[in-house]
């Protein structure tokens, strides 16, 4: 029987190497449900069988099974190093990083723990120690991929933009770019050759808040005598049509346009040379105003309290339905849902859904009629923040680098941001803590109410 256990063994190594996952895992749940072999193969087993439970897509037997391996060797630091990895993909940096530093202090030659570390580092906040575990990491694997990804979150979070936008050029060895890249075929333009007169193909890249975000430097290409062709997704289509000066909106996925040069939106910034000093805050994009009627006693307030359920961090940006109720229940101020997926979680609410559908200029139109916009940190903030319309983020803890929060003094709950000059920040004292950021809107919306100011 003993043999019997060693041959699934080594047939779970081999069936994981031709990528039959299912098959692999039911040989290594042989190993791992034996009585027969000591703890520490069954461990390693264990290990293995969250590596197949990854790969056929069950984050929940995953952890389970990296578990039971720490719990029969605890001093296994694969199964460590999995276990940090699998807190740090949902987002709990604090986890990830104890399992992460535990692998390395029994193995502290393992370089993708330690990438790993660097990016549970950035989920928490802690950019300088993210910075010299990165650079250490790249100094042994200069081509560490991941380590110089959040690398370039760390740089970019302490405002360091010259290392860190240069960092920022990593993300196109990540998954994503490696298969947009094989669709473009003319050459990039880098800021050195000229472009009067040539068509310059703006490539779409990540998500709609940074396509509005970086979006602020097509003027710079327009200035410069391209015909810029901005592609984008077609939510975004209409909203990037009323951009002066552009020869023409293009739909991610659709044919490739003619075109002489392409760059990708997120490159931009790199190559003219932004720093954190020199970031214009200014409205860039218009839209044409939609008024709501019927709503005149109290000040117009669009809510958006959810972000797309696909982003990496969704789990902790966006609000519960309890605590967006919570929020809604303040009632001198007429609450206006900006949300195009899902009702209002109170009937007060306006539900806009049928004006919205998934066009991003008839939300932008809507922003525009009303007073104030509060929302968690999706598109929608950077939608009101480009329109130059007064908007309030609410961010979890940490926020996202772009946000700047490191550069606010003493316990403030009150924040600016360089990126736009009418968007104000509101993060958690910690994370998960939505409580104090809800009492601290109803008091700014008790002092607008009152004709004050809410300092």
């Amino acid at each position: 029987m003993l043999e019997v256990v060693r041959a699934s063994y080594m047939d779970g190594v081999e069936l994981m190497k031709h990528g039959r996952w299912q098959d692999a895992l039911c040989a290594f749940q042989i190993v791992a449900t034996s009585d027969e072999m000591p703890q520490t193969v069954k461990a390693d087993a264990w290990n293995s069988c969250g590596l197949m439970y990854a790969k056929i897509g069950r984050a929940d037997l995953e952890q389970t099974s990296y578990r039971i391996a720490v719990s029969l060797n605890p001093k296994c630091p694969e199964a460590l190093n999995n276990m940090g990895a699998a807190f740090c993909g949902n987002h709990d940096g604090v986890s990830a990083a104890a399992f992460f530093e535990h692998a390395l202090s029994l193995r502290p030659d393992m370089e993708n723990t330690r990438a790993g570390l660097v990016g549970a580092l950035v989920q928490t906040g802690r950019y300088r120690r993210a910075v010299q575990e990165a650079e250490r990491v790249v100094r042994a694997d200069p081509e560490n991929v991941a380590a110089h990804w959040n690398l370039a979150l760390a740089l970019l979070a302490s405002g360091d933009f010259q290392r860190g936008l240069a960092e920022h050029e990593w993300r196109r060895k990540l998954t994503q770019f490696v298969l947009e890249r094989p669709r473009i075929t003319t050459p990039e333009w880098n800021g050195s050759q000229s472009i009067v007169g040539k068509r310059v193909l703006v490539v779409a890249e990540q998500g709609f808040g940074d396509m509005i975000m970086w979006a602020r430097y097509l003027p710079h290409l327009i200035a410069l005598g391209a015909d810029v062709i901005f592609e984008c997704h077609a939510p975004l289509m209409p909203l990037f049509s009323w951009m002066p000066g552009l020869h023409s909106v293009s739909r991610y996925g659709g044919p490739i346009p003619q075109h002489d040069y392409h760059v990708f939106v997120g490159s931009l910034a790199r190559i003219i040379q932004l720093t954190a000093e020199n970031i214009v805050g200014t409205p860039y994009l218009t839209v044409p105003h939609r008024e709501l009627t019927g709503l005149d006693r109290y000040p117009k307030v669009g809510i958006a309290w959810k972000g797309r359920h696909t982003h990496p961090n969704d789990r902790n940006r966006s609000l519960s339905s309890e605590t967006a109720q919570h929020l809604l229940r303040y009632e001198k101020a007429h609450w206006v849902s900006l949300q195009f997926d899902v009702a209002p979680p109170l009937s007060s609410v306006v539900d806009c859904r049928d004006i919205i559908g998934e066009n991003v200029a008839e939300t932008g139109g809507i922003i525009r009629g009303l007073d104030l916009v509060v929302t968690v940190d999706s598109a929608m903030a950077h939608l009101a923040g480009a329109l130059g319309v007064p908007c309030w983020i609410m961010l979890p803890n940490p926020p996202e680098w772009r946000w700047h929060v490191h550069k606010l003094e003493g316990a403030s709950l009150m924040g600016r941001t360089p990126w736009y000059d009418s968007v104000e920040l509101i993060p958690q004292p910690r994370l998960g803590f939505w409580k104090p950021v809800i009492e601290e809107i109803h008091r700014r919306l008790d002092a607008v109410n009152q004709g004050i100011a809410w300092a």
